[in-house]
Protein backbone atom coordinates (compact mmCIF):
# COMPACT_ATOMS: atom_id res chain seq x y z
CA UNK A 1 0.00 0.00 0.00
CA UNK A 2 1.34 3.16 -0.52
CA UNK A 3 -0.72 5.53 1.81
CA UNK A 4 0.44 8.94 2.35
CA UNK A 5 0.08 11.11 5.48
CA UNK A 6 0.48 14.87 4.61
CA UNK A 7 0.80 17.45 7.58
CA UNK A 8 -1.62 20.65 7.77
CA UNK A 9 1.38 21.94 9.99
CA UNK A 10 3.99 21.48 7.73
CA UNK A 11 2.77 23.13 4.86
CA UNK A 12 2.26 26.38 6.97
CA UNK A 13 5.88 25.84 8.54
CA UNK A 14 7.11 29.50 7.82
CA UNK A 15 4.14 31.23 8.31
CA UNK A 16 3.00 31.14 12.21
CA UNK A 17 1.55 34.53 12.20
CA UNK A 18 -1.10 36.54 10.61
CA UNK A 19 -1.62 39.90 10.86
CA UNK A 20 -4.70 41.97 8.95
CA UNK A 21 -4.35 45.61 9.92
CA UNK A 22 -7.41 47.85 9.49
CA UNK A 23 -6.29 51.73 9.55
CA UNK A 24 -9.14 54.39 9.89
CA UNK A 25 -8.46 57.77 9.93
CA UNK A 26 -10.39 59.87 12.13
CA UNK A 27 -10.79 63.61 11.63
CA UNK A 28 -12.50 65.78 13.94
CA UNK A 29 -13.00 69.43 13.18
CA UNK A 30 -9.72 71.11 15.54
CA UNK A 31 -8.72 67.78 16.42
CA UNK A 32 -5.15 65.98 15.53
CA UNK A 33 -4.99 62.64 13.02
CA UNK A 34 -5.85 59.72 15.01
CA UNK A 35 -2.68 57.33 14.22
CA UNK A 36 -2.77 53.40 14.99
CA UNK A 37 0.31 51.52 15.20
CA UNK A 38 0.51 47.57 15.66
CA UNK A 39 3.37 45.83 16.86
CA UNK A 40 3.84 42.23 16.35
CA UNK A 41 6.44 39.83 16.19
CA UNK A 42 6.03 36.39 13.63
CA UNK A 43 7.24 33.14 15.24
CA UNK A 44 8.45 30.19 13.36
CA UNK A 45 6.70 27.35 14.07
CA UNK A 46 7.79 25.32 17.13
CA UNK A 47 7.68 21.88 15.58
CA UNK A 48 8.70 20.32 12.38
CA UNK A 49 7.08 16.72 11.61
CA UNK A 50 8.95 13.60 9.96
CA UNK A 51 11.76 16.54 8.40
CA UNK A 52 8.50 17.92 6.23
CA UNK A 53 8.29 15.27 4.24
CA UNK A 54 5.34 12.81 3.59
CA UNK A 55 4.68 9.71 5.72
CA UNK A 56 4.33 6.28 3.32
CA UNK A 57 2.93 2.84 5.10
CA UNK A 58 3.62 -0.20 2.93
CA UNK A 59 1.95 -3.76 3.70
CA UNK A 60 4.36 -5.42 1.15
CA UNK A 61 3.08 -6.64 -1.93
CA UNK A 62 1.01 -9.53 -0.99
CA UNK A 63 -1.17 -10.15 1.66
CA UNK A 64 -3.83 -12.81 2.01
CA UNK A 65 -7.57 -12.14 2.96
CA UNK A 66 -7.44 -14.69 5.28
CA UNK A 67 -4.94 -12.92 7.37
CA UNK A 68 -6.45 -10.03 8.01
CA UNK A 69 -7.73 -10.84 11.65
CA UNK A 70 -7.35 -8.86 14.59
CA UNK A 71 -4.35 -6.64 14.71
CA UNK A 72 -2.49 -9.18 13.01
CA UNK A 73 -1.67 -7.25 10.11
CA UNK A 74 -0.22 -4.09 11.22
CA UNK A 75 2.18 -1.66 9.98
CA UNK A 76 4.52 0.66 12.33
CA UNK A 77 3.78 4.26 10.92
CA UNK A 78 6.71 6.39 11.64
CA UNK A 79 6.99 9.75 12.80
CA UNK A 80 9.60 11.87 13.91
CA UNK A 81 9.29 15.41 15.64
CA UNK A 82 12.07 17.84 16.19
CA UNK A 83 10.77 21.14 18.57
CA UNK A 84 12.65 24.11 19.19
CA UNK A 85 12.08 23.51 22.77
CA UNK A 86 11.42 19.65 24.89
CA UNK A 87 8.27 21.23 26.47
CA UNK A 88 5.60 21.02 23.70
CA UNK A 89 2.73 19.23 23.99
CA UNK A 90 0.77 18.46 21.10
CA UNK A 91 -2.74 17.32 19.69
CA UNK A 92 -3.13 15.19 17.07
CA UNK A 93 -6.09 14.67 14.75
CA UNK A 94 -6.42 12.03 12.69
CA UNK A 95 -8.92 13.28 9.37
CA UNK A 96 -9.23 10.29 6.79
CA UNK A 97 -9.84 11.35 3.50
CA UNK A 98 -12.90 8.95 3.63
CA UNK A 99 -14.81 7.47 6.24
CA UNK A 100 -14.79 3.40 6.58
CA UNK A 101 -18.42 2.31 5.48
CA UNK A 102 -18.39 -0.03 7.79
CA UNK A 103 -16.28 0.90 11.28
CA UNK A 104 -16.73 4.62 11.61
CA UNK A 105 -13.13 4.95 13.28
CA UNK A 106 -11.02 3.64 10.35
CA UNK A 107 -9.77 5.11 6.91
CA UNK A 108 -11.49 3.54 3.76
CA UNK A 109 -9.65 1.96 1.07
CA UNK A 110 -10.31 2.18 -2.63
CA UNK A 111 -11.12 -1.83 -2.00
CA UNK A 112 -14.60 -2.33 -0.74
CA UNK A 113 -14.88 -3.90 2.68
CA UNK A 114 -11.12 -3.41 3.50
CA UNK A 115 -10.36 -0.18 5.48
CA UNK A 116 -7.29 0.76 7.86
CA UNK A 117 -7.44 1.60 11.58
CA UNK A 118 -4.79 3.80 13.69
CA UNK A 119 -4.15 2.45 16.85
CA UNK A 120 -1.68 4.58 19.43
CA UNK A 121 0.42 2.78 21.45
CA UNK A 122 -1.74 -0.77 21.24
CA UNK A 123 -4.98 2.19 22.01
CA UNK A 124 -7.40 2.91 18.83
CA UNK A 125 -7.63 6.30 17.93
CA UNK A 126 -10.88 7.73 16.99
CA UNK A 127 -10.97 9.77 14.09
CA UNK A 128 -11.46 13.57 13.31
CA UNK A 129 -10.97 13.31 17.70
CA UNK A 130 -7.99 15.48 18.67
CA UNK A 131 -5.55 13.37 21.16
CA UNK A 132 -2.49 14.18 23.38
CA UNK A 133 0.80 13.12 22.70
CA UNK A 134 3.83 14.62 24.43
CA UNK A 135 6.55 15.87 20.93
CA UNK A 136 10.13 14.88 23.02
CA UNK A 137 9.51 11.43 22.35
CA UNK A 138 8.05 10.69 19.08
CA UNK A 139 4.68 8.49 19.69
CA UNK A 140 4.17 4.85 18.52
CA UNK A 141 1.36 4.73 15.69
CA UNK A 142 0.35 2.08 13.96
CA UNK A 143 -2.04 1.11 11.11
CA UNK A 144 -3.98 -2.18 11.03
CA UNK A 145 -5.94 -3.63 8.18
CA UNK A 146 -10.12 -4.45 9.10
CA UNK A 147 -11.86 -6.36 6.78
CA UNK A 148 -15.69 -6.22 6.77
CA UNK A 149 -16.79 -9.93 7.40
CA UNK A 150 -20.18 -9.53 5.41
CA UNK A 151 -17.78 -8.61 1.90
CA UNK A 152 -15.33 -10.83 -0.07
CA UNK A 153 -12.59 -8.69 -0.85
CA UNK A 154 -11.66 -8.38 -4.38
CA UNK A 155 -7.90 -8.89 -5.32
CA UNK A 156 -5.68 -5.44 -6.37
CA UNK A 157 -3.42 -2.98 -4.85
CA UNK A 158 -4.91 -0.88 -2.38
CA UNK A 159 -4.61 3.03 -1.34
CA UNK A 160 -5.98 5.15 1.63
CA UNK A 161 -5.22 8.55 2.85
CA UNK A 162 -5.23 10.66 5.97
CA UNK A 163 -4.10 13.88 7.28
CA UNK A 164 -2.53 13.76 10.99
CA UNK A 165 -2.75 17.71 11.86
CA UNK A 166 -1.01 18.64 14.67
CA UNK A 167 -1.58 21.67 16.92
CA UNK A 168 1.19 22.62 19.51
CA UNK A 169 0.54 23.83 22.81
Amino acid sequence: MNKTLLNDFAMIKKTAAVCILTFLSLKAVNADDLTITVNFTVLETPCTVNSGNPISVSFGDEILTTSIVGDLQKKDIAMTFNCAANNYTGKITIVPGAISTFDENAIATNIAGLAIKVNLDDNRVRMNEAHVVELNTAPKYEAVLLKDTSVALQPGKFTASATFRLTVD
